[in-house]
């Protein structure tokens, strides 16, 4: 009785397991095609499906993750969304945010040929990537009376290269 039991529960199990299973998505012949909504070229189960989307605030792009229909144990990899269909984006032509504070503490550098200069300092203001800062030097000499600010332009966060 025991044994029936079980293998009544197994089969239920997979009744239930089989209803609850997604469709088949509909898939198109190419990654490209598969970026597009319009449902012609579609085919049940075979090609490329589009699994997940996602906005790149820094690069200012939008990323489509591609899933292979046919052999979903693949890896799934990543394509670029056309300008034409970024411009959709909610925060698009919004003022980028800022990646450095008023306060940060920020690595500063300049490089030349040969020669790299680096410096701590500190934020006095915000600014977002490719915008202009002011960083108050950090001194660990011994001349402290004199307090030294400096430009630079934000490279990233924490990251501001010194203006010439």
């Amino acid at each position: 009785m025991r044994a029936f039991t079980f293998y009544l529960f197994l089969a239920i199990s997979f009744a239930v397991a089989v209803a609850s299973a997604p469709a088949d998505p509909l898939c198109a012949r190419t990654p490209e095609l598969a970026l597009h909504a319009g449902e012609a070229g579609r085919t049940r189960g075979e090609g490329y499906r589009v699994a997940a989307m996602r906005w790149d605030p820094l690069l200012n792009q939008r990323w489509a993750t591609i899933a292979n229909c046919s052999h979903p144990e693949r890896p799934t990899f990543t394509l670029r969304i056309a300008d034409a269909q970024t411009s959709m984006a909610p925060w698009a032509g919004a003022t980028p945010f800022p990646v450095v504070h008023a306060g940060d503490l920020v690595q500063m550098w300049s490089q030349e040929q040969n020669l790299r200069i680096e410096a701590a300092g500190r934020a006095e203001e915000s600014a977002a990537i490719g915008g202009r800062v002011r960083v108050r030097l950090l001194h660990t000499g011994f001349d402290m009376a004199e307090e030294q600010t400096m430009i630079g332009i934000v490279r990233g966060a924490g990251n501001v290269e010194i203006l010439r």
